[in-house]
């Protein structure tokens, strides 16, 4: 939805999508962007909440450190 609003405004849009949304991927696709719109859950690592556990451990995460 998002990213078709976004090309009928000419916008060029990367889509990634798990199991494909890696790290490395995601900050290439991301590098230069002037919008980054992620729509998910999890809790990226490092986390406050506990050692790392890779079923939990799988969002988007901001390290408050």
């Amino acid at each position: 939805m998002y990213a078709k609003l976004a090309r009928s405004y000419g916008a060029s849009v990367t889509e990634i999508y798990s199991p494909y949304a890696t790290w490395s991927r995601v900050k290439a696709a991301a590098r230069g962007a002037n919008l980054l719109i992620y729509l998910g859950h999890g809790n990226g690592y490092p986390s406050r909440y506990g050692a790392y556990q890779g079923r939990t451990k799988n969002g988007m995460g901001l390290d408050p450190a």
